[in-house]
């Protein structure tokens, strides 16, 4: 996930320029593309983190199984 938040950053930042220079209606839609993919982006990093937390939970109370078993 680290890899992949610089590009969203620099997604966000160009969408921001981009719909400025959009004319009408369609620098409202960049921006609500741009909104979109961020949303998308942190709750799959939220997801991620989550299924990481857990898994590192299970591993610890496995270990503390296996040292007083």
């Amino acid at each position: 996930m680290k890899e992949i938040e610089p590009l969203l950053t620099a997604m966000i930042e160009v969408g921001e320029k981009l719909s400025d220079l959009a004319p009408g209606d369609a620098g409202f839609k960049v921006e609500d593309t741009v909104a979109k993919d961020k949303k998308r982006f942190e709750a799959i990093n939220e997801a991620v983190q989550a299924k990481a937390d857990k898994y590192r939970a299970s591993k610890l109370k496995n270990a503390e199984v296996c040292l007083f078993s």
